[in-house]
């Protein structure tokens, strides 16, 4: 049987309600029940329907999270709690008529909705507890899902003023196939996008770099396909690695091929970073090679210097070069500035030279020296070309 309590009215006139029925009910089976009570309840309105569960968010993930101007905002821990604005703590059950989030094993909230430590992880890694908010209209005479998305439960919850649907905590492999199933039942790019964004936040490493593998190939929007390749940043394995390379040396898309390379270099695998090293030496594509070339910049690896020191003595074409310089103007060592100083000097093509200029001119980290500037005329001449 079905059971609700109400909480009492709350400054931003939200209406927290758990179900207080079996913690073992699968998650599918609550927001079904839930959304079929809700339907009646509210019919021809919008509601919050929010769960727990843990995962891999990172500790700032949440800009909302800084103090500041919404300081005085009620953290959603606290709404669930039936707290408000005005409430330092969440009240008690007696005041509230809500189940208060207390400390227990692996499969309750953490009081904090800080981090816990997973089960039989041979890691012994941390994970986060977070919240995962689904936005659902009953306007249309059934229940129908139009955003997702997550936040710290610690974090104030700024959101529009409506009730609250309280589903309590899930299991994230739960977590994981509700979402996956509705990502398949909605056509609504958005919602795929937002859907994707938040599978991306669960530990399966090995079964979202399938579900990568299988939109990137499927006939979804690139948008869609992005946020894909975007998740595998976030799930470092063996299968991500190779996907992401395979990617990149097959993708007849450059924007894919882009975003799987911005999502290689942003990881912590070197095996994906020395990849990226070996494109930006050698890489058949002029615009492959360049995308890797202003990675290696961003990446500011000790073995960056020597390998963009090298592209810059070999016979490469002038736009590969003029990428190499910027490159070179982005690291923060001071081997990079004398590197790039020698090029403005030196190189022996003058658009070459004009441009190392240019950004010891336009970048913090360099100042030209009087002479480079006296030289700039001299190369502006058409005999100097």
């Amino acid at each position: 049987m079905l059971c609700l309590t109400f909480a009492s009215e709350i400054v931003f006139s939200n209406e927290a309600i758990p179900l207080n029925n079996d913690p073992q009910m699968h998650l599918a089976a609550r927001i079904e029940r839930i959304t079929q009570w809700a339907l009646r309840k509210y019919d021809g309105k919008k509601v919050w329907l929010i769960y727990a569960t843990t995962g891999i968010v990172p500790r700032q993930f949440n800009a909302q999270e800084e103090p500041g101007s919404q300081a005085n905002q009620p953290t959603l821990q606290q709404l669930i709690a039936g707290g408000s604005s005005k409430t330092a703590t969440p009240p008690s059950r007696r005041q509230s008529g809500v189940e208060p989030i207390t400390p227990a094993q692996h499969h309750r909230i953490s009081p904090s909705g800080s981090e816990i430590k997973r089960p039989n992880s041979p890691q012994s890694s941390r994970y986060n507890t977070f919240a995962i908010i689904l936005d659902y209209s009953f306007e249309s005479g059934r229940p129908k899902l139009y955003q997702v998305s997550f936040q710290r439960l610690t974090a104030p919850f700024l959101k529009e003023k409506r009730p609250i649907l309280w589903l309590g905590f899930a299991e994230s492999a739960q977590s994981l196939s509700w979402l996956k199933k509705q990502f398949f039942c909605t056509r609504y790019e958005l919602l795929q996008r937002q859907i994707v964004a938040t599978l991306g936040q669960h530990d399966f490493p090995a079964e979202l770099a399938a579900f990568a593998q299988e939109l990137v190939a499927g006939n979804y929007c690139l948008a869609v396909k992005e946020a894909a390749i975007a998740m595998l940043q976030q799930q470092p394995s063996e299968q991500s690695l190779r996907l992401l390379i395979g990617l990149i040396l097959n993708s007849e898309d450059l924007r894919l091929t882009k975003k799987a390379m911005a999502s290689l270099c942003q990881g912590k695998d070197p095996r994906g970073q020395a990849f990226v090293r070996s494109l930006a030496r050698q890489a058949p594509s002029p615009a492959v090679r360049k995308e890797a070339i202003f990675w290696l910049s961003q990446m500011a690896d000790a073995r960056t210097l020597p390998v963009l020191q090298e592209i810059m003595l070999s016979n490469a074409d002038i736009e590969i070069k003029e990428a190499a310089v910027f490159a070179i103007s982005q690291l923060p060592d001071q081997k990079a500035r004398g590197l790039l100083a020698n090029i403005a000097q030196f190189d022996p093509s003058a658009r070459i030279r004009q441009k190392a200029r240019f950004w010891m001119q336009h970048t913090s980290e360099h100042r030209l020296p009087v002479f480079l500037n006296e030289l700039i005329q001299v190369d502006a001449s058409p005999l100097s070309k």
